[in-house]
């Protein structure tokens, strides 16, 4: 099977986990579908898009070699916990507390136990919890 020569583009969005992925013969058609997004409406040329690109969270890019857009995406799978910042944020976006937060991951119990986890892991502690 013969490796495709177009650029390509992933595109991930600041809220969801689902990239696009972009590919067209002509850069300028890669363009006109990074404009149909509502962030890049304006974006004015090729250089513009992968300054974009290079703003957006991992793994988007302009990739012109294939392989290298796929070992960034392989990359992407490897799990790694999240940083209490990335957390903040993420309740932030979605308008939940921490409890609502915590539930909404699928942790049970009841407010105590959700806000004393939430704590633990605030302070990085969590460690404590798999040694009891």
């Amino acid at each position: 099977m013969q490796e495709m020569t177009m650029p390509l583009a992933i595109v991930m969005p600041e809220i969801g986990n689902i990239p696009s992925v972009i590919y067209h013969d002509e850069a300028i058609d890669s363009l006109k579908q990074f404009r149909t997004f509502s962030e890049a409406s304006e974006l004015k040329d090729i250089q513009a898009a992968q300054y974009w690109l290079a703003l957006m969270p991992d793994p988007s890019g302009w990739y012109d070699d294939h392989s290298v857009a796929k070992t960034v995406v392989n990359n992407m799978k490897k799990t790694g916990d999240a940083t209490i910042e990335e957390i903040k944020t993420r309740e932030n976006v979605l308008g939940l507390s921490q409890s609502r937060f915590v539930h909404a991951l699928g942790v049970g119990g009841n407010d105590n136990t959700v806000q004393k986890l939430c704590t633990l892991v605030a302070e990085d502690e969590l460690e404590k919890l798999e040694k009891s």
